[in-house]
């Protein structure tokens, strides 16, 4: 694939999700505004924030894995698949836990790295520049290839065959960019978000975002999407 038709596959995959990339925003804003605007959400959000600032990275690793694997299972259960669970809801946790609770760890001390960088207020200069360095540093070094390279791995059933073209030209052509588009249509509103937040109220945040893009994930690297979301030959 040309770089050029990359792009376009990027732009594609980045308007497919649209719908699910507003609703992801308009749900992270409902939390913002309710921060800022309900006075009856305030013991809420106090309780949150005092698990966070109590439990630390390990309630970073419980949120994520939950919002990231967990959830999304229920959900692809309830409604895709009418209620009836499988085995590749098995083998979506076994995968999805682990990796989504690591994941959320990595976010963690990224965001208190932010925090320390450039302060913890939301001032439109500390905003910018903590979104610049989000969505232009860390999630294409580090944020996107984790991710597409896990769930490749992943659809080749953890084989390590061929391992080295997951880092080649081609690949990076053909799923890192258009991945990495798709993501920067969702999260460089959703990180504007995030960091208007408080810090220890920052995790929560991104994993609310996080369940409806692990799906979203899941579906874009699946060889065939329709199976991956409602395929359940297997009964557990």
């Amino acid at each position: 694939m040309k770089t050029p038709n990359a792009l376009r596959a990027g732009a594609a995959a980045a308007r497919a999700n649209l719908v699910p990339g507003l609703l992801i925003q308009a749900s992270m804003l409902a939390v913002l505004l309710a921060y800022y605007r309900w006075g009856a959400a305030k013991s809420f959000f106090e309780a949150v924030e005092g698990w966070k600032l109590r439990y630390g990275y390990g309630f970073s690793l419980a949120v994520t894995a939950f919002s990231g694997a967990v959830l999304p299972e229920i959900l692809r259960i309830a409604v895709f698949q009418r209620g009836a669970p499988c085995r590749r809801n098995l083998d979506n946790l076994v995968f999805g836990v682990p990796f989504w609770g690591f994941m959320g760890v990595c976010v963690d001390a990224f965001y208190r790295g932010q925090a320390l960088w450039f302060g913890e207020g939301a001032t439109a200069a500390i905003l910018i520049k903590k979104i610049i360095v989000d969505q232009f540093v860390y999630t294409p070094i580090w944020g996107t290839p984790a991710v597409v390279w896990a769930y490749e791995w992943k659809k080749r059933s953890y084989s390590f065959h061929d391992f080295g073209s997951l880092f080649g030209a081609r690949f990076f052509k053909s799923a890192m960019i258009p991945a990495q588009i798709a993501g920067w249509a969702v999260w460089i509103p959703g990180v504007a978000i995030v960091y208007s937040l408080p810090l220890p109220l920052q995790i929560p945040l991104f994993a609310l975002a996080e369940a409806f893009w692990s799906m979203l994930i899941a579906y874009m690297m699946s060889e065939t999407a329709q199976p991956a979301l409602t395929g359940c030959p297997e009964a557990v």
